[in-house]
């Protein structure tokens, strides 16, 4: 097993690549988390109104997520 700061410092490195955060919370639990944190940490162009209520309804779907957002930018 990989130390958790290492896991931390490969998701960041990958932090605006979205194809490769998907594939790495798929490696293995350790990794779920860390990368989910960096996949749902901004949410950009949401200005559309027909983007916010399949958000909301995903969120609903996935609450643990909605703890990883941190910046919604209109």
């Amino acid at each position: 097993d990989l130390p958790p700061e290492l896991i931390a410092l490969i998701i960041d490195f990958h932090r605006d690549a979205q194809s490769t955060l998907r594939q790495c919370s798929l490696v293995c639990r350790a990794w779920l988390s860390p990368s989910q944190c960096r996949l749902f940490h901004t949410f950009r162009r949401f200005a559309l109104i027909k983007k916010v209520v399949p958000f909301r309804n995903f969120l609903l779907g996935a609450p643990h997520l909605g703890a990883y957002v941190r910046e919604i930018s209109v």
